[in-house]
């Protein structure tokens, strides 16, 4: 019940599913891996290991949507995801939680710009060649 709590207390209340608690416990596995691989560990570093992860929660839920044939760019609205229930300059509250955090918890700023940029650009290349695909192979995402 206490790892449900925590979870749930990191989605802002959401109902916690069990493709969330996997996903997220897989995340932290995978961002811990270099700690149990050698890497020393400190407590700077694991601000920087979540840090990654509340980044990563964000980019990989914006994939999911820009890269499922039911939604893409196009469909990314408030009207046709309603278990994001509150939004801010297009996008869901939950990506700013999520980006404040992770730009927070990052001992270096300047770093963690740098790191976001290359996230972001990442993303948008993702997002133009998903475009380019629906253009030429005459799906929809309708």
């Amino acid at each position: 019940r206490l790892p449900s709590k925590i979870y749930r207390a990191l989605l802002f209340g959401k109902d916690i599913t069990g493709y969330h608690l996997l996903i997220f416990t897989l995340f932290l596995i995978i961002l811990h891996y270099p700690y149990f691989a050698g890497r020393a560990w400190n407590l700077v570093s694991e601000f920087k290991t979540f840090s990654y992860f509340f980044l990563l929660s964000v980019v990989w839920d914006f994939l999911w949507f820009i890269l499922n044939p039911h939604y893409g760019l196009p469909r990314f609205k408030r009207e046709n995801i309603w278990w994001h229930k509150r939004w801010f300059l297009f996008l869901p509250i939950d990506y700013w939680s999520g980006l404040m955090i992770s730009a927070l918890l990052y001992p270096d700023l300047k770093e963690w710009l740098q790191v976001l940029a290359s996230f972001l650009f990442l993303t948008l290349v993702v997002a133009v060649s998903r475009l380019i695909y629906e253009k030429f192979s005459f799906v929809s995402s309708d």
